[in-house]
């Protein structure tokens, strides 16, 4: 494992989203994992996944991350190479401010996601930015723009998941057609998140190669889960156990 992936996420009403992304990541080969939750979560999280470096952070009154606890990335950042910052983070405006703020100064590669994809939060990236929208969110972020006009106008690289996902980092557009069905259910996006951020963590200096290597291996992982279990009665968090599986076809 190689590089230092962090991960700013959660809240006390999602808190779940932010386990399955340091979970993915863990399992992505990142050399290293620091999570920043809510700090009322960090027992139950490190019981869970020792694995990571859990670091709790100061909560609102409604269990978001509090503008407060800035500090507690600040004084680490330099030792990150990439950082996930959104599932289950909640809508709050103290947090949507934080996260703002966290998205501006930081200048390693970001993955931008779930309630963080508000565009008050993407119009200044401090480094490069990738952002991972389902059709929903992509309306809220982009309006009425094409795909390939949104990403050039906020120079990012776009992940717009679907049937079929799209990436695209200016004109072109690649198209990944794994994953199917499976992959269409509650927390796929926060594993989806916890892979690719652990490709940017280890290659930071080629983001979209690290952006396209994530989607097809969750797709190629969700493709072989559905071969194995069927895509109905399944678990998000089973298809963790076809990462490995995927990489020797």
């Amino acid at each position: 494992g190689e590089g230092h992936l962090f991960v700013v996420a959660g809240s006390l009403n999602y808190p779940g989203a932010a386990l399955m992304t340091v979970m993915a990541a863990l399992r992505s080969g990142v050399g290293l994992v620091s999570a920043f939750v809510p700090e009322s979560l960090v027992s139950s999280f490190a019981a869970q996944v020792p694995e990571a470096i859990w670091v709790g952070w100061p909560e609102t009154p409604d269990g978001c991350l509090a503008l407060e606890g800035q500090y507690l990335l600040k004084e680490r950042i330099a030792r990150a190479s990439a950082l996930v910052i959104g599932p289950g983070l909640g809508r709050e405006p103290e947090t949507l401010a934080l996260a703002m703020d966290i998205v501006k100064t930081t200048s390693v590669p970001i993955l931008v996601d779930a309630d963080a994809l508000h565009p008050s939060v993407i119009e200044k990236s401090g480094g490069p930015l990738v952002l991972t929208p389902h059709a929903g969110e992509f309306t809220r972020i982009a309006g009425e723009q094409e795909l390939p006009a949104y990403a050039t106008a906020v120079k990012a690289t776009v992940v717009l998941k679907g049937p079929v996902t799209r990436i695209c980092a200016g004109a072109e557009v690649y198209h990944s057609l794994y994953g199917g069905p499976v992959l269409a259910r509650g927390g796929s996006g926060d594993l989806l998140a916890g892979i690719i951020g652990a490709q940017m963590a280890r290659t930071p200096q080629n983001v979209l190669e690290s952006v396209c290597r994530g989607v097809v291996w969750h797709g190629l992982a969700g493709d072989a889960l559905a071969r194995t279990h069927g895509s109905v009665a399944v678990r998000t968090t089973q298809l963790l156990d076809f990462l490995g599986n995927v990489l020797r076809l």
